[in-house]
This record gives C-alpha cells, structure tokens and sequence, in this order.
C-alpha cells in the first residue's frame, strides 16, 4: 500500500514526476553463502526444513529481478550497502576483504557506507579495500582530520546527477569504543554533520536526498526527527527486521515515517542482519523535488529464490580452501545454544563461551569468566559442532587474557549494564551486555539505578559460592577487546593487556574436552520482584 501523507482539506493530489527504486543490503558480515537460523552454515537437515535464508548466490537473484522488473515500468535504480560488510564467518576469515570486493563490484553496488566492523582490521587496510571498489564511499560524521589515510577517499556525500540525487552517509558515533581499527579518528553525533551535508546540497540545487546509515534503527529515527530535507534514511547496525505484514521479530514498517523538523516526513528502511531479506521502497517525488510517496516491502531471500548460477559456482569454489573446517567435528550439542544476548538475562552461547575461558584459566588462578555479548555473532544448532561453526560464533580473533578487578569494579559492571550507562562522568553508553562464568548475581529491576543488584556471588574450583566481597580483588579471564576498553565496560582500559590463546582455539578445546555441551541450567542471573 503507499505511504500519502495526508493533508487536511486537501484540493489537488500531488503525482509523481519522478520514481526511484532503492535496492539496499546491511550487515551482511561476510555471510557469503546461504546459513541457518542461527546464522551459521546451512546443513542437510536445515535444507530439508527449508530453513536456509541469503547468500549472494540468491541475493543476485533477487537483484537481478528487481532491476528487470523497475527497468520494465520506467524505474530507475540504486543498490546500497549500509555497511558492516566485513567480519562474521570464514569467508573473511580466509579472504579478508578480497571476496567481498569481488561480488559488491560484480553485482555493481552503487554506493556504501562505512560501518563499525569495517574498521576491526585497520584504517590503512580499510582504505585500501575502498580503493579497489568500483563506487563511492561516503560518511558525513567522521573528523576526516583525524584519519591518516580515510581523508583521500571517503566523502561526506556524494551528487548522483544522473539521478539529480545527494546521497549523503553517516555512521554510529560509539565506533571508536566498539571498533578496535577506529582507536584515534574522531566520530561526531551524526545530527550536526548530516543537516549541514543536506544544506550544502541544498545551495548547490539538489533537493532530492537520501541518506545511508550505520547507526541502529532508533537512532536513525532519532535523526530523522531532528533533521529535515531527507526524503529516505537506508539504515544498518542494529540488525532490525522492518515489515508490514504481522510478524513477531518485526520492530516496525517498512517504511517507517518519522515526522522532521519542519513537519514532513523522512522514512527509515533496514533489511536485517546477513542479507536474509533484501530492502526494496520505491521513492517518488513531485516536480518541485517534494517527496510524494514512500513504500516497499523487502524480500525474504528463503530456499524460494533460486541461486544465480555462476555466483552460486564462485561460492563453492572459494570455500574450498576451508570446508575442511566445516567438516571437522569438535563435539556434539544437545540442544540450541541462543546467541539473542541482552542485558539482565542469561545467554547460553556467551555463557559457553565464558565457561570454556574459565576452564582454561582455573589452573592458572582465575576465578571469574567476563565476556561481552557482541562478541557472540551466531549461535549453535543441536547436533554435532563443527570448527567452522565455532568460527562463526566467535570471528573476531580476540585472544583471553587475565586482568585483576575489585569486587566494587564487578558491582560496576554490572549495575552499568543493567542500566547501559557507565557511572563516570559523563556517562558512557555500555553498547552490549556483559555475561560472565563463576558468578551468579540477583537484581531488582524496580530498584533505582546503580542500586539494583540483591547480591553477587563467586564460584570456587568446587563450584561452591560464597558473597562476593566489594574491596577484595579477583582475578578475570576476559577478551583482549574488553581489557583494552572496548564496549566502555571500564572506562578507562588496561594497557598492560597479556595475549594469551584465541578465544577460538579456547572454545573448540573446551567442547572437544566435553565432547556433548549443554546449556547452563545454574541460574546465574536471576531477576527479583
């Protein structure tokens, strides 16, 4: 149905003069071949369920369609990619960047943000991966003056005069804690840069606007209301499901409209996480530039889709310099491992991954497993568990190591992130939730902030617990990312980091040692009335 907006004692109806039909993918995290619902390789079984989603093979399908179809009618089009096209399964583990690069310039994307992930590796390596692009890069909120080598490529917009179209890019402004590459280049609040992007395109006559994000629905909705001038923000980051038709997992419509600072409407769209759906809104303004409608719907990219033969061809050959991974089993999982994480509950494949650390680390004294949940990128299926499996659950290539906390520093921690705010000054957001191995904890939700955990206790080698005490010190296996400060989980992080073994390697070990795995029944977190 399309999107009208509705005017009181309207005489004439405004007609389109001028159509466009956005394509756009985001994070898709080097899903390069189609995966379960829980984000990882599809197996046999999953394809006899029809439970395999994605893939650039049926991606390239859809685009094609697409394109075909709008072609058809006397559309134009533009694909965008709204960033976070690196880290998430061996595909990047293996090829870094360079399969990547490979589809978006065969499938002939048109324009990308930047995303948080794209800068895991470095700005140097970044830069170079934009150099091979066949399109423009664009981002509006970084202070290119603090970038050693971003500054001779990425644009804060871009003018597509084919289109008589800016095309203006923006991304989260916490990449600097969350994104270890980004340490030293300055992210703005995207409001500021993006309203002033919309301006100088405004003097130089270009009214129809559309920017790319990587910044979460809700702070794309933010923006929205806070600026004006932008007919379309094409979103990313918070791995949203927009859709119009009854769905559960769903957080709004596709479009969503959201009011703008001079009453008009500047509408939201995002595709989900991997590229299991593939965004899809016609945009359409007057003569004047003026935006009459808004709608689309995104396409699911489920077994329905057939695969584009030669992509589908590619696919398969570059896997085979790591299916021996995916073949090789570490051990058997008798039920699901959820890997959905949020503050104040308990997340069995982050507390797996904890209790395997802890496990390494008991014998050299510690006592407490501290891991962040955006870290976990899937989860695992019961069944057997591959090495590629525990790949995809943990791509980063972080390393543990052993830091020393105070029992205040762990109450810290966790009133923050039961309140997502650090208690410095200012405060800092916390970006994800924090579980942990030898701790249990209980908390009130009711209770005033930073004042809302019962109690916490701590495990023994024997499993027995006893009241954490606040002034005595414990020792923390933890990731090398949340030492050096990353997610603001201290606000100021330890530079005296000891790498020590992957966080991989440490969980393929502790599953082979188990050989069947279970999800923790122990009631480490607990909510009271």
């Amino acid at each position: 149905m399309r999107v009208t907006p509705i005017v009181a004692c309207l005489c004439v109806v405004a007609t389109a003069a001028y159509e466009l039909r956005v394509i756009h993918t985001n994070d898709i995290h080097a899903h390069l071949d189609e995966f379960n619902e829980g984000g990882i390789d599809c197996r046999q079984v999953d394809v006899d369920e029809n439970t395999c989603y994605g893939g650039i093979a049926r991606m390239r399908t859809a685009i094609d369609r697409v394109r075909e179809e709008a072609a058809r009618v006397g559309q134009e089009t533009l694909l965008f990619d709204a960033g976070d096209q690196f880290q998430g399964t061996l595909f990047f583990n293996v090829y870094k960047s360079a399969k990547i690069t490979e589809f978006m310039n065969a499938f002939q994307y048109d324009l990308m943000c930047i995303g948080n992930h794209e800068f895991d590796e470095s700005e140097e390596f970044l830069f170079k991966f934009f150099e091979s692009l066949s399109f423009p890069v664009v981002s509006a909120n970084i202070d290119l003056n603090t970038t050693k080598f971003l500054h001779r490529i990425v644009k804060p917009y871009v003018i597509l005069e084919k289109y008589k179209l800016g095309v203006i890019g923006f991304i989260t402004k916490e990449t600097q804690s969350i994104s270890m590459g980004a340490r030293g280049i300055t992210f703005l609040d995207p409001v500021g840069p993006v309203q002033q992007a919309v301006d100088e395109l405004h003097r130089q006559g270009i009214r129809r606007i559309i920017a790319v994000s990587h910044n979460g629905f809700k702070e794309d909705q933010y923006l929205a209301a806070h600026t004006h001038g932008i007919a379309l923000i094409v979103g990313g980051h918070s791995h949203s499901l927009l859709l119009n038709e009854p769905n559960d997992d769903a957080v709004g419509r596709y479009p969503t409209p959201v009011v703008n600072t001079l009453g008009k409407t500047t509408y939201v769209v995002q595709a989900h996480r991997y590229g299991d759906y593939l965004g899809n809104v016609l945009v359409e303004w007057d003569d004047n530039d003026d935006v009459v409608s808004v709608e689309g719907d995104p396409i699911r990219l489920d077994q329905s889709i057939p695969k584009h033969t030669q992509t589908a061809d590619d696919v398969a050959g570059w896997r085979l310099a790591f299916d021996y991974l995916t073949n090789s089993e570490a051990g058997k999982a008798n039920a699901s491992f959820e890997g959905d994480c949020v503050p104040g509950r308990s997340c069995p494949m982050a507390e797996l991954v904890a209790d395997a650390m802890l496990a390494e680390r008991r014998p050299a004294g510690a006592q407490i497993a501290l891991i962040n949940a955006g870290g976990i990128r899937a989860h695992l299926s019961q069944g057997g568990v591959t090495c590629g499996d525990v790949l995809n659950v943990l791509p980063f290539g972080n390393t543990i190591t052993d830091i020393t906390l105070t029992g205040q520093d762990i109450i810290d921690i966790i009133e923050s992130n039961l309140e997502g705010l650090t208690l410095s000054d200012p405060p800092l957001p916390i970006i994800t939730s924090a579980h942990w191995a030898g701790v249990r904890y209980s908390y009130r939700s009711s209770a005033p902030p930073y004042r809302r955990v019962v109690f916490i206790d701590v495990a023994d080698v024997a499993g027995s617990y006893t009241r954490l005490v606040p002034d005595s010190k414990y020792v923390v296996v933890t990731d090398d990312f949340i030492a050096w400060g990353g997610d603001n989980f201290f606000v100021q992080g330890r530079h005296d980091v000891i790498q020590l073994d992957l966080v991989y390697d440490v969980v393929v070990r502790y599953i082979q040692q188990q050989e069947t795995i279970f999800p923790a029944m122990d009631g480490r977190v607990q909510a009271v009335p």
